[in-house]
């Protein structure tokens, strides 16, 4: 009885997935941010890497919904990772922030952000949400 749960216990960590990319949430994304605003997407780019494809949209802020901004412009960055052994790209645990399947310039969006703690005054982008979230987002902020 004791040796197949052993086998099991020795067996757990090499089945778990070596690569994975966690979301959080729409209300810990809002309750956890320093930064909500409204803000028009001015440019949207992607480049594909050997390991990652990476986004960066340049936003215009129009309204904030949850602190303060004095910028003319933000950027929202992230990375897709993949995972290939044969061209050097190693299995990664990230969270990949949510954000809206098609964004384009002239789109209007709510993008939420945290203060990065390893960098003093860093804002990073950890959420953005189609315009026709805002009523959503707008009760979370009122909790």
């Amino acid at each position: 009885m004791k040796r197949p749960l052993l086998l099991a216990l020795i067996l757990l960590p090499v089945s778990l997935p070596a690569h994975k990319a966690y979301q959080m949430d729409m209300a810990a994304i809002i309750n956890e941010a320093d930064l909500v605003m409204i803000a028009q997407v001015t440019m949207a780019s992607s480049r594909r890497e050997t390991c990652k494809t990476a986004c960066e949209y340049r936003l215009a802020p129009e309204w904030m919904l949850k602190g303060a901004f004095a910028g003319k412009n933000i950027s929202f960055c992230y990375s897709v990772h993949f995972r290939d052994e044969e061209k050097g790209c190693p299995g990664v645990h990230y969270i990949l922030p949510p954000v809206p399947r098609t964004i384009g310039t002239g789109q209007m969006v709510i993008a939420a952000f945290k203060k990065d703690a390893g960098a003093s005054g860093v804002l990073r982008g950890s959420g953005m949400f189609g315009i026709g979230e805002t009523d959503a987002v707008s009760s979370l902020i009122k909790k």
